[in-house]
C-alpha cells in the first residue's frame, strides 16, 4: 500500500507581510500617494519661483519702464492747450519754453481722456506682453511722443496695470494651494480669477495630477517648466528607492513594515 505524506503550508505570515506592504505603500495616505503629491507640490513651488516676475517690485518696475516706452505724461492744462491749438493728432510744431528755448515737438496722438490707452497699449506689445519702444527716433533735439496723456490719466492707468502683477504665477498657484502650499499675498490676491486648473483623480493605483496654466505669456515658460519636471522625476526615483530600502530593513529586523515617506516642508512660494 502506498504511503502519502501530507503537510499544510501556512501563508499567513506572507499574507500579513503583503498586507503591511500594501498599507505602507498604496493605502490612503501611503508612501506612494505622499511622494506623488509632495513632489508635485515641490515642482509647483519651483515653477512659481521661476515664473516672471521674480518679485512684485521687479514686475512693477518693468511696468514703469514699459509705460514710458509708449506714453508721454504732461500737465493736463498744457495738454488741453495743445489740443485746442493743434488738434488730437500728428502735431508738428515749435514751442517756446519758460526759459525762452525753442523746442520742436512731434506728437502723434494727444489724449485728454485716458480712454483709449488700454487699446493702444495692447496693440503695441510683443508675444511676451512687453511694450515696444515707440519713442526711438533719430533727432535728439526733437520732443517726439507717440501718445501724450495727462499725468493723472497716466498714473491711473499705470497703477491699474500694476495691480495685475502676479497673475501668471497665480495660475500655477491654484494647484499649489490645492496641494497644501501657501502663496505670497501679491500672488494670492489673484487666485479667484486665475487662469489655472487643478485636477486630482484620487486613484491610489494609478494616481494622476493635472496642473493647467492658461495665463498670457505662459508659452515663454516651457523651458524651465520642463526642467523642473525632470528634476522632480529624478527626485521621485531617489525617494522610492529609499522607501523600498526602508521596507527591506523592517523585514530584516522582523518588525512590521512601516511607512517611510515624510512630507517635505515647502513653505511659501515666491
Amino acid at each position: 500500500m502506498a504511503e502519502f505524506v501530507t503537510t499544510d503550508l501556512d501563508f499567513s505570515r506572507l499574507n500579513s507581510r503583503i498586507e503591511e506592504l500594501h498599507d505602507a505603500l498604496a493605502s490612503q495616505g501611503g508612501d506612494a500617494s505622499m511622494v506623488f503629491q509632495d513632489e508635485a507640490r515641490l515642482f509647483l513651488k519651483q515653477v512659481i519661483r521661476l515664473t516672471p516676475p521674480k518679485s512684485r517690485e521687479q514686475g512693477e518696475a518693468a511696468i514703469d519702464r514699459d509705460m514710458m516706452k509708449l506714453f508721454e505724461p504732461v500737465n493736463a492744462d498744457f495738454l488741453d492747450d495743445m489740443i485746442l491749438e493743434h488738434g488730437h493728432s500728428n502735431v508738428d510744431a515749435w514751442l517756446t519754453t519758460a526759459g525762452g528755448e525753442r523746442k520742436h515737438i512731434k506728437w502723434t496722438y494727444l489724449d485728454n481722456t485716458g480712454g483709449p490707452m488700454a487699446n493702444f497699449h495692447n496693440r503695441n506689445r510683443d508675444n511676451r506682453g512687453r511694450a515696444y519702444n515707440l519713442k526711438r527716433q533719430n533727432d535728439p533735439n526733437t520732443w517726439y511722443a507717440p501718445y501724450v496723456v495727462s499725468y493723472e490719466n497716466f498714473t491711473a492707468y499705470k497703477n491699474r496695470i500694476k495691480s495685475h502683477v502676479g497673475r501668471r504665477k497665480a495660475a500655477w498657484g491654484k494647484s499649489f494651494k490645492a496641494l497644501g502650499g501657501a502663496l505670497s499675498r501679491w500672488i494670492d490676491r489673484h487666485l479667484a480669477g486665475a487662469k489655472g486648473e487643478f485636477l486630482f483623480n484620487g486613484d491610489l493605483t494609478h494616481p494622476s495630477i493635472t496642473m493647467i496654466n492658461r495665463a498670457p505669456g505662459i508659452g515663454q515658460d516651457v523651458h524651465f517648466v520642463q526642467g523642473a519636471l525632470r528634476v522632480r522625476y529624478e527626485a521621485i526615483g531617489r525617494r522610492l528607492r529609499l522607501i523600498v530600502s526602508g521596507y527591506s530593513k523592517d523585514v530584516a529586523r522582523g518588525i512590521k513594515i512601516q511607512r517611510q515617506a515624510h512630507k517635505t516642508p515647502v513653505g511659501e512660494a515666491a
